[in-house]
């Protein structure tokens, strides 16, 4: 690929619409009750996008100083997906983790 930057920007915003869709999804089936779900879900999934973004980038950037070219690279590019995967796991543990002690109370 020739411009690195379109690769970052397709990256981005698939694991972005991924997140969106993955949030409304646990937010209608998974935790319906919590009103801030979505929200909560959603904020991590970015957070663990914008984490996954960076580690690609420096990762990539390293492939690149050693073959001297920005060609796609390969599984690397999954990086941001899994850690928005992670920071939606976190979201929905402290989403019922918050629903479970205000229950109790």
């Amino acid at each position: 690929m020739e411009n690195p930057l379109s690769l970052l920007l397709i990256i981005t915003g698939t694991t972005v619409i991924a997140a969106a869709f993955i949030s409304f999804v646990f937010k209608k089936l998974l935790i319906p009750n919590e009103p801030e779900s979505f929200k909560q879900t959603f904020k991590f999934s970015l957070i663990g996008t914008l984490l996954g973004l960076v580690i690609f980038f420096v990762a990539w950037y390293i492939k690149k100083v050693e073959t001297d070219t920005w060609d796609a690279p390969g599984t690397i590019s999954t990086i941001p997906f899994y850690t928005m995967l992670i920071g939606q796991f976190v979201g929905v543990y402290l989403s019922t983790k918050n629903s479970k002690g205000t229950k109790q109370r």
